[in-house]
């Protein structure tokens, strides 16, 4: 199972997608309220992984989720 990171050198689980953390700072402000919206986003986010991954910068074969996918993806 992955599991998300808490810092800026963990990776989110096998799918070996890096995520900041401000960016998950920004993520767990914006689920507080419902509860249920980190659900939402973590379906999101698992959804759009090759979608927005097309769309990001490669580092060493490992793709970086920026503010703005994160922005696209809550938005919806």
């Amino acid at each position: 199972m992955a599991k998300m990171a808490t810092d800026d050198n963990s990776y989110l689980g096998a799918t070996d997608i890096k995520i900041s953390s401000a960016i998950l700072k920004k993520i767990e402000t914006t689920c507080k309220d419902p509860p249920s919206m980190s659900l939402k986003l973590t379906a999101a986010l698992f959804n759009k992984t090759i979608l927005a991954t097309s769309n990001v910068e490669g580092l060493n074969g490992r793709k970086k989720l920026d503010e703005g996918v994160i922005d696209a993806i809550l938005s919806e």
